[in-house]
């Protein structure tokens, strides 16, 4: 598998004030895409990641932050490793059902879009 990853900011969590420091950034909520070059399939995990406080002299106010920044800061992120780890395995187990086979079509087949429920049966006028 041949991996590569992009990662989406979709929001940022603050705190007005903390320690003496304006506009803190607590957590970073993300999209993080892995595409799989040689299948192009790709799978979005969702999450967010928090980040320990800052002190006075490693702060960055948040008006002065790059999205170049925030994103190196989600990729030196101890948990990151594992997200990876999770969505290589999504995709491999999307690839290896798709070397399963696939779905029949014969006309006598009664397909229900609920996979796994049967279907229900419609109550004969005497019993209504």
């Amino acid at each position: 598998m041949n991996l590569s990853f992009e990662w989406k900011i979709t929001n940022i969590i603050k705190k007005e004030n903390l320690d003496g420091l304006q506009n803190v950034i607590l957590r970073i909520v993300y999209e993080y895409k892995g595409t799989d070059a040689d299948s192009g399939e790709s799978y979005t995990m969702l999450g967010g990641l928090d980040l320990d406080p800052p002190s006075s002299d490693n702060f960055t106010a948040i008006t002065d932050l790059t999205k170049e920044q925030v994103i190196g800061w989600m990729d030196a992120h101890p948990n990151v490793p594992n997200i990876k780890k999770a969505i290589e395995s999504t995709i491999q187990i999307t690839l290896d059902r798709k070397d399963e086979g696939t779905a029949t079509e014969i006309s006598w087949l009664e397909v229900n879009d609920s996979v796994g429920v049967p279907p229900t049966e419609e109550p004969a006028e005497s019993e209504v």
